[in-house]
């Protein structure tokens, strides 16, 4: 009698962690955020829900892995690149503009399978094939400006001779102090979009406080799409197509060359999205890690489950 409740409870078990694991590969899953870099969307320590449905059902591409575990376990290993799956996702669907996305890292560990690099979370901007532009301090996607969360964090600046007032008034206010940088005769900080907003309120447009972001433009490439590498653009593709893309490629003498051919323009063979985080300290130049493939997307993170189960916006 003993050994039947015995293997009752070890079936019973068995069962549950095959539930779970079956519903957290394919349906929904529970992440922590580690960094601060969606705040104040989301706060590092943050657990939050994500839906794997969102974007169509990514098969697992490392198939001999223990469950539950992304990389490691006990200093070692968790899986074997002895049998891997190519990337292939069922009822797919397209990432939408503002979705606050999970995938994993294009750009570091490449030597790792896809679905065991570090995870990440950003917000999408662009779609393939959309043209992103920074001018006049304003980001716009296919020519039209690009409405953005007001919890996102960016670099504004204003002269330094405003310091105290500027401060007196983040007190006031209630802002946090994220640290100030000094440029010759100016002062940056780090402030959300609605932080500035009740700032310039305050001072009534008694001193200036803009945003620092940079001047360009380019295309987010989408799949099977041609596009000519120049010297305007060449640092922006040559990373995701060396990185990504898997070629050999460098420019130099104005010209680039893909495995030792000189070409005017690159294929690409995925669809790219353009990602960025809320707190943008650390992106205000471009990077190649906002190039995020389709390949690499896990799902949509949807509620902060520790905070009264909110909706992710």
């Amino acid at each position: 009698m003993q050994s039947k409740n015995i293997w009752f409870w070890v079936k019973t078990i068995l069962i549950a962690l095959l539930i779970a694991w079956f519903l957290r590969t394919f349906f929904v899953e529970s992440y922590r955020v580690p960094v601060c870099s969606m705040e104040n969307t989301l706060l590092e320590g943050d657990r939050i829900f994500v839906n794997k449905l969102s974007y169509g059902i990514r098969l697992p591409m490392t198939v001999l892995s223990i469950p539950f575990v992304q990389d490691s376990i006990l200093g070692m290993k968790s899986y074997s690149t002895a049998l891997e799956f190519p990337y292939k996702r069922f009822f797919e669907k397209k990432v939408s503009k503002n979705d606050v996305v999970i995938f994993n890292d294009p750009i570091n560990n490449l030597q790792l399978p896809i679905d065991k690099r570090k995870i990440s979370i950003s917000r999408c901007l662009a779609l393939p094939g959309d043209t992103l532009a920074f001018r006049d301090n304003m980001l716009y996607v296919n020519n039209e400006a690009l409405v953005q969360s007001p919890n996102v964090v960016e670099p504004y600046y204003y002269e330094k001779i405003n310091e105290d007032l500027i401060t007196g008034e983040m007190k006031h206010l209630q802002i946090p102090d994220r640290g100030v940088t000094t440029v010759d005769s100016l002062n940056v900080r780090l402030l959300s979009r609605y932080e500035t907003f009740l700032l310039k309120q305050e001072i009534d447009g008694t001193i200036q406080i803009n945003v620092l972001r940079p001047t360009y433009e380019f295309i987010v490439p989408s799949k099977g799409e041609k596009i000519e590498i120049n010297d305007e653009n060449y640092y922006v593709y040559l990373p995701i197509i060396t990185a990504i893309e898997g070629k050999e490629a460098k420019y130099e003498d104005n010209a680039l060359w893909i495995d030792g051919e000189e070409v005017e323009s690159f294929e690409f063979t995925k669809d790219y999205y353009w990602m960025l985080p809320d707190n943008r300290a650390k992106y205000v130049e471009v990077n190649v890690a906002a190039f995020v493939p389709e390949t690499h997307i896990i799902g949509k993170a949807e509620r902060i489950w520790n905070r009264g189960f909110q909706k992710i916006r």
